[in-house]
């Protein structure tokens, strides 16, 4: 399983069952395989094996809850992380998952009650802090999201989505350079990101660096055409006193997406 080769994996997991049928582990081993391979119904079923052979073994309950999660049975995926939370070592997964299925239904405070016993058994979750940061940004408390997205960051570093998120609420928070920063940092690895390059032309036209912003949304303009690109580089030229060229990219914008409200107060700007 673990050098890819899942034919071979899923052979000898069958073999080990045939010859020791009450083995719960080769089940939820076999399960685990299948999960990965997108067979969840029959990894369900290997779980449920597992299970009935082994009550005790908690790690079976958090593979069955993935697999129901995946399936889309979201109800009995939460039970069993409960389950799992009661039984296992290290409750901290499971106490995340259920975190996040209460974040996804915007249950805030439910959320922030697992999240909060899920960073208590293990604080060094990025997606722990970075799910709790998304709670509290929801709620309002941008202080406390930036806390808890900038440490999913810095123990994460490399995940670009954090980053992201961060600096959309720096930018929220008028904390410009900070949101600037980040986008830099982001455009560095991925040099064509154009909803990145436009939110990073939209800050440096807030900054007045007016002809930085302007290289960002011409190229975001150049390789998207998007409405959004056209009416943020709309804002930057009205800025810089350049009607004509404004009103010109806010008529773009609006053709393309007359529904946008963004589109018109950018027109009005103008």
């Amino acid at each position: 399983s673990r050098i890819k080769k899942f034919h071979l994996a899923l052979k000898d997991y069958n073999r080990a069952i045939e010859a020791f049928p009450e083995y719960a582990k080769a089940y939820n081993n076999r399960g685990l395989l299948l999960h990965q391979l997108g067979h969840n119904e029959e990894a369900i079923k290997d779980f449920n094996r597992a299970i009935a052979l082994h009550p005790s073994m908690g790690v079976s309950y958090h593979n069955r809850a993935n697999a129901f999660l995946k399936a889309g049975a979201e109800k009995p995926a939460f039970s069993d992380y409960g389950k799992a939370a009661t039984l296992l070592a290290d409750k901290s997964p499971a106490h995340l998952a259920r975190g996040q299925i209460h974040w996804k239904h915007m249950r805030h405070y439910a959320a922030l009650r697992e999240l909060n016993l899920s960073l208590e058994k293990n604080k060094n979750q990025a997606l722990a802090y970075f799910n709790r940061g998304q709670v509290y940004h929801s709620l309002g408390n941008r202080v406390r999201a930036i806390q808890d997205i900038a440490k999913a960051s810095s123990l994460n570093p490399s995940d670009l989505i954090y980053k992201k998120q961060l600096a959309i609420i720096y930018l929220e928070n008028r904390q410009l350079p900070n949101s600037s920063k980040l986008l830099t940092q982001i455009l560095n690895e991925e040099p064509l990101n154009v909803e990145i390059m436009i939110l990073r032309g939209r800050i440096n036209g807030e900054l007045g660096r007016y002809q930085a912003a302007l290289e960002d949304l011409d190229q975001a303009v150049s390789l998207s055409a998007s409405a959004t690109a056209f009416a943020e580089r709309a804002l930057v030229q009205a800025k810089n006193r350049q009607p004509e060229f404004a009103i010109s990219d806010i008529s773009e914008s609006i053709q393309k997406a007359p529904k946008t409200g963004r589109s018109w107060a950018v027109l009005g700007d103008a």
